[in-house]
């Protein structure tokens, strides 16, 4: 669900790319142990896609999705970020919900030929949509609802950026950036002091320019938008942003919602969260984090950003 193309230095010591949460993910180094830390952030990379990849029959969320409502053990990591979906949903009243996994799955973006789901089958689906169905016991999981399933789409990651980051910061590395489909998070500055520039991605489907762009220091700029994944059915776009309480597509006038701030994991969540609660609400939302500022992109183009200084 990001959207982002990062504008790089020519100093690039070393960048290394991979196909890992079903999105090229690209790492740009430089200092005199990039290239020992590039290598890493690929391994650390390959280690989450097994943890939290749903179609992944070994990784933990696939397990807890098919152990039919027994607990299962997973990894601490797993157990740290579904933690953070979890708090998010309960601060949301369920609006962002790691249990939107049975709804996820009726709407196959990915399909040749795609359809919109029935609305009995959109009852059904969001029926086991609950966070509270979700027990989280250390690193001890349970689905109260055997049919309910887990999705960390929508944070999963910020939460891996966030981590490649903190181990980067063990190598001499002077500098950089981390671009997971679209989720970038800059490291430091580039030489001078100067800014990285982020180009915000055109909303416009069939575009691949940006609308605008952003500059920032070690920070990280992360997008939800309608472009991401779709499909058109009748002359209606159908995205894959979909709203817990109908279990269709958001439909708030906003293309695309990009935000800043210093923690992916936050910025990841809040873009899909500020997007389903559109501009009013969800500026409102955005005071409970001071420092992450809002980029939204409205369905007449309009650019309004919650950073008057832009």
């Amino acid at each position: 669900m990001l959207s982002l193309v990062a504008c790089k230095s020519k100093e690039t010591e070393i960048s290394l790319s991979g196909f890992y949460f079903d999105t090229v993910i690209m790492v740009d180094l430089f200092g005199s142990e990039a290239k020992d830390a590039a290598q890493k952030c690929m391994e650390l990379a390959a280690l989450y896609d097994g943890l939290l990849n749903k179609n992944t029959e070994t990784s933990d969320i696939y397990v807890i999705n098919h152990a039919g409502g027994k607990t299962v053990n997973v990894n601490e990591k797993t157990a740290e970020i579904l933690g953070d979906a979890l708090s998010f949903a309960k601060e949301t009243n369920g609006r962002f919900d790691p249990t939107i996994g049975a709804l996820t799955d009726i709407w196959d973006f990915k399909s040749d030929d795609p359809a919109v789901p029935s609305d009995a089958e959109i009852s059904d689906a969001l029926s086991h949509v609950n966070y509270e169905n979700v027990i989280l016991d250390g690193t001890n999981v349970t689905l109260k609802d055997d049919k309910a399933m887990l999705d960390l789409g929508g944070i999963a990651k910020g939460y891996i950026a966030d981590v490649l980051k903190e181990e980067i910061k063990n190598y001499d590395v002077d500098y950089g950036f981390i671009n997971l489909g679209g989720n970038v998070l800059t490291i430091n500055s580039k030489p001078g002091n100067k800014p990285f520039k982020i180009g915000i991605k055109d909303p416009d489907p069939f575009s691949d320019g940006s609308i605008t762009t952003v500059e920032v220091i070690d920070k990280s700029v992360v997008t939800s938008g309608s472009y991401e994944r779709f499909f058109i059915k009748d002359d209606v776009l159908y995205h894959h942003i979909l709203d817990t309480k109908t279990g269709y597509p958001v439909r708030n006038n906003l293309l695309s919602v990009s935000i800043i701030g210093e923690k992916s994991t936050i910025c990841d969540a809040l873009s899909t969260i500020l997007f389903i609660k559109g501009i009013d609400e969800g500026t409102k939302y955005l005071d409970n984090y001071p420092g992450y500022e809002a980029i939204f992109i409205t369905d007449t183009r309009e650019i309004i950003s919650t950073d008057k200084a832009r």
